[in-house]
């Protein structure tokens, strides 16, 4: 399933692929699945695309960014983009 926004119009709808291999179904807009790991995916890509920018830095704080998250720790620095991507931060301060 895909969403797709021309311009400033209405999001358009629309669904790609079988649902079930056996049975042959169609996947249809209005089924939902489970992303799993793949917002990992995106989330990554995307923000590897702010860094070709330079509009993040991979080893700048996070705080820098969003002042409202707490202090935390990677294994021997502030978290930033690179240990939140690497899976390795950790917020401390009970949020």
């Amino acid at each position: 399933m895909i969403g797709l926004r021309r311009g400033a119009g209405e999001a358009e709808a629309l669904a790609l692929g079988v649902a079930d291999v056996e049975a042959g179904a169609p996947m249809t807009t209005e089924m939902t699945m489970r992303l799993g790991s793949l917002a990992k995916l995106c989330v990554g890509t995307v923000a590897l695309q702010l860094v070709d920018e330079g509009r993040i830095g991979l080893d700048d704080a996070v705080s820098a960014y969003r002042p409202d998250v707490p202090g935390g720790a990677c294994p021997d620095r502030l978290v930033n983009p690179a240990c939140l991507l690497g899976h390795a931060g950790a917020a401390v301060g009970g949020r």
